[in-house]
């Protein structure tokens, strides 16, 4: 098997572990504040990261100004204020909705590419953003059956919006922290670093939260969420991204809806309309026709990805 293969093999895994836990963190979100349950994922990846580095590795990594600079931002964007905005959203969308959206990441990174290294968008990329534009309009409609509810869906689904940007933002420094750090050493930085930020609002809420009165299927789905997203989607998601370029790892989120779809409707019973389908066929269509190079038009992920090697 190939490199490359390997990473697009091992970014898939990782994008299907994502999508579980937005199913498991939909279930414990009603249960456990978003503080006491994002401390206790980090604490289990540093717990495991963090010995299994200094075994493998045999010493810490020496970190620069720049190094530190970037993991603090990643565990920021990444990590705390990524979780808080999806553990908001889903007050107000499914589980479902909210893997579509992320569906279209690709899409997010090129408008962010343009916006940031001024790069141009094409044709290609201005049909990609207008079909993901349709999809998110056909999902605030799903299950909408009044326009308080077709309201209180589209607040919902402008929070997931914002985590995708923090997502984004995490993809491209992820890159960027590839060339300093090994995959290893970068999951159990961010997670010791996005511990430290989120310890305290952690131990505020655990004061009056009543742990007893959560439901052992909220604690399993607790344990899931924190092995899936903070320790399997961390560890994989990096170590794909030291074998493929930027670009290439957004095309695979694709695999994120496809995985979120099936096992909201399996394990949270949630209804799978017709407006969800569509939706998440116009991201997969987006994703396609921004990703895949065309010999007339320029490259606009390849350009995104030189960009970021040249300034890493």
């Amino acid at each position: 098997m190939s490199y490359k293969i390997q990473g697009f093999s091992i970014l898939t895994i990782a994008m299907i572990l994502l999508g579980s836990s937005f199913v498991a963190g939909k279930s414990m979100a009603a249960s456990v504040p978003i503080s006491v349950a994002l401390a206790v994922r980090l604490m289990l990846s540093a717990a495991i990261f963090v010995p299994l580095l200094v075994q493998c590795e045999r010493r810490l990594p020496r970190l620069g100004r720049r190094c530190c600079c970037l993991l603090c931002l990643e565990a920021l964007l990444g990590v705390v204020v990524f979780n808080v905005l999806v553990f908001e959203a889903y007050k107000y969308a499914s589980a479902a909705s909210v893997g579509i959206v992320f569906g279209m990441l690709p899409i997010i990174v090129a408008v962010m590419s343009a916006v940031f290294l001024a790069e141009r968008l094409r044709g290609p990329a201005i049909i990609a953003i207008l079909l993901a534009a349709m999809g998110t309009a056909q999902l605030s409609q799903a299950n909408a059956s009044t326009a308080w509810a077709e309201a209180v869906t589209t607040i919902g689904l402008l929070l997931t919006f914002g985590a995708v940007l923090c997502e984004g933002a995490f993809t491209i420094l992820g890159k960027a922290l590839a060339r300093l750090l090994s995959p290893l050493a970068t999951a159990a930085l961010v997670s010791v670093v996005g511990l430290l930020m989120i310890a305290p609002f952690a131990v505020d809420d655990a004061r009056d939260f009543d742990f007893a009165g959560v439901a052992t299927c909220d604690w399993l789905a607790l344990v899931w969420w924190a092995m899936a997203s903070g320790i399997g989607y961390f560890w994989l998601w990096f170590a794909g991204l030291a074998r493929v370029d930027a670009h290439a790892a957004g095309v695979v989120t694709v695999a994120l809806p496809l995985s979120t779809l099936p096992l909201s409707s399996l394990l949270l019973h949630e209804a799978i309309t017709s407006e969800h389908l569509i939706g998440a066929g116009c991201a997969m269509a987006a994703v396609l026709i921004i990703s895949i190079p065309s010999p007339r038009m320029p490259r606009l992920f390849l350009g995104t990805s030189a960009r970021v090697s040249r300034n890493s």
